[in-house]
Parts: C-alpha cells; structure tokens; sequence
C-alpha cells in the first residue's frame, strides 16, 4: 500500500493522469471518448486507467469508466492544491 504522499507523487508526475481524472469526474466516458477528450495516445490511457483503477480511483462499467467516490475527492482536492500554488505563484512574481 503506498502513502499520500507517494499517491500525490504518482498524480502530479503526469499531466495525463490529472486530464484523464478530471475528464471521468465530469461524466463517465469510454475510451476512445477519452482519447478524444485529453488528446492521450491509446497505450498511455490503457496504462493510466489501470493504474488509477488499482488506486481505487476510476471503475469499469463495460466500456464505460467513471470515477469512483474517492477518484472525485482525490481529483477535486489536487484542484483546490493545485489552484493555491499557482495563485502563490502568481503573488510571488508580483
């Protein structure tokens, strides 16, 4: 099992991750829908969506994948962290 910290390392090691995690919070999608949607090639979204099964975070219907209660709040609060960096950012460079 890992820690937070190695669960929020694995989330913001990748750009896809979080375009394909905020895609599943807002609707349910199939892949190709997906691969449309964040622009990922098909072999990096199978990879993706395995790992952030195994997390817990997006289940399967069929050809369908949703994010799960936790996928929603993990994905959701990575948003609220990630708006803060950058408005700390942003008041840094002012």
């Amino acid at each position: 099992m890992s820690t937070p910290l190695e669960e929020l390392e694995f989330l913001t090691r990748s750009s896809n991750r979080v375009a394909v995690l905020d895609a599943l919070t807002e609707a349910p999608q199939n892949r190709d829908r997906l691969q449309e949607r964040t622009g990922v090639s098909r072999v990096t979204l199978h990879r993706i969506l395995t790992d952030v099964e195994t997390m817990d975070w997006v289940e399967r219907d069929g050809r369908t994948y949703r994010a799960t209660r936790l996928g929603t709040l993990v994905t959701e609060e990575f948003g609220e962290l990630h708006r803060l960096l950058r408005t700390v950012d942003d008041l840094q460079r002012s």
